[in-house]
């Protein structure tokens, strides 16, 4: 699976898509060229793992430490992946 992630940062500048040291503070689908797949809904930071889109709100450093260069996924190649045949898990419930 890493490898196919890889793919998909590769596939996506060769779409044109820019790479950037983070992704923009806005709704949408974005991988960093290590493989790592995000998704972002309103401010919040989902992260696909096997079992599907898992909060990961500690992946927001990933915005400020310009360590991972990033690209937004493409609709089309997003659809190609299947990215939105994975489910959104819920977020953990913090009310004590």
């Amino acid at each position: 699976m890493v490898q196919l992630k890889k793919a998909l940062y590769a596939e996506c500048c060769a779409a044109g898509e820019k790479s950037t040291p983070h992704p923009p503070f806005e709704d949408g689908d974005f991988v960093t060229e290590y493989g790592v797949v995000l998704r972002v809904v309103k401010l919040r930071i989902y992260r696909l793992e096997t079992e599907g889109w898992a909060p990961a709100q500690q992946e927001f450093s990933l915005w400020y430490g310009g360590e991972d260069d990033f690209v937004r996924i493409p609709p089309d190649i997003a659809r190609r992946f299947d990215l939105d045949g994975h489910a959104l898990l819920p977020w953990p419930d913090v009310r004590s």
